[in-house]
């Protein structure tokens, strides 16, 4: 959490006349400050680079906690961000709007007036995509898409996940025999930490230098915490060529999924170098470990989803990577719950 910006921001809309307090969201991860003035309430996040992301992040969170969402960057916005923003009822503060309503609002106070913020009235709920509505289609987070011919050809999520491949009758014809008759089949986005890393560093033992460097990707996923050295490339939409599909929530947080990753970072660029030292007439030989420093490790993490077909029959279940058609794990009973 940036504390001194959250601390200006907690002055800046205590100054409008806010009851402030801070805030933090398990299901994101993400610090907050939550200003309510009357039956008002607003949800408040700074990002340090103003991305979609965060923008996502901030319509979750409004989703799940109410009010209005309002997120301030020191950074700008781009187009598709703000886009975003409206389609989803975020207000947007960039660099020059948070200098304007710093200083409105103690030129206000020094006047003896009464600040304005100046903000429009709030979205009403309605107007506010659900992410994870079933054949959504009014507020373009959740779009049909059509073909030439103007036939319809499935749904089209604002969701960063991995491309749809397979198909639904490539997945049945992949299941095979392996769950007997099919009695239900739904598609199931499964959430991932992507990040990216690098370092470059120096350790010494005794009259050892070993150099070390590491600059790769990997993936949490995000609900067993399992961690894999990987590059995929994710799509901001998600091309849905069946009507059933559900977003699974993720339950490891963000700060989780780095210490996962910054742990296996390390084990994977361990090296063991063989040292050896005289002590007395004996020349003594040990596997001395180098391992990278985490906290000179630069890491960056992005929530993604991984589309996966979930068959289920009358005795078994199977599921079936949509990215790529590998068969993910064994069938398993029908009542079993996997992802």
């Amino acid at each position: 959490m940036n504390s001194a910006m959250y601390d200006l921001l907690k002055d800046l809309f205590t100054a409008y006349e806010y009851d402030v307090n801070t805030s933090y969201d398990f299901r994101t991860g993400d610090n907050m400050l939550v200003a309510q003035k009357g039956t008002e309430k607003m949800l408040i996040m700074f990002s340090r680079d103003g991305s979609y992301y965060d923008v996502k992040r901030m319509e979750e969170m409004v989703r799940a906690k109410g009010g209005r969402g309002l997120l301030i960057t020191t950074a700008s916005f781009s187009p598709e961000t703000q886009s975003f923003a409206e389609q989803n009822g975020i207000s947007l503060w960039d660099k020059g709007e948070l200098e304007v309503q710093i200083g409105r609002a103690f030129l206000s106070k020094a006047e003896g007036n009464v600040p304005n913020m100046g903000l429009s009235a709030p979205e009403a709920p309605s107007l506010v995509s659900d992410f994870f509505a079933l054949g959504a289609d009014s507020t373009g987070a959740v779009e049909r898409t059509y073909d030439s011919t103007g036939d319809s050809t499935g749904l089209s999520l604002q969701l960063r996940s991995l491309p749809v491949n397979i198909s639904k009758q490539n997945a049945m014809q992949i299941a095979g025999d392996n769950v007997g008759r099919i009695e239900h089949v739904i598609l199931r986005f499964v959430p991932f930490w992507q990040y990216r890393y690098r370092f470059d560093q120096s350790k010494q033992y005794k009259s050892k230098t070993m150099a070390l460097y590491g600059d790769g990707d990997g993936l949490v996923n995000a609900l067993n915490g399992e961690n894999t050295f990987a590059q995929y490339a994710a799509q901001d939409k998600a091309q849905i060529p069946d009507g059933n599909y559900e977003v699974i929530d993720s339950t490891i947080l963000r700060e989780e999924a780095k210490r996962i990753a910054l742990k296996e970072i390390v084990k994977e660029h361990t090296k063991y170098v063989k040292v050896n030292e005289v002590v007395g007439e004996a020349l003594i030989f040990e596997n001395k470990p180098f391992k990278p420093n985490p906290n000179d490790i630069t890491i960056e993490l992005n929530l993604i989803y991984l589309p996966v077909w979930t068959m289920k029959g009358l005795a078994r279940s199977i599921k079936i990577n949509a990215y790529d058609g590998r068969i993910l794990g064994k069938a398993m009973n029908s009542d079993a719950e996997f992802v």
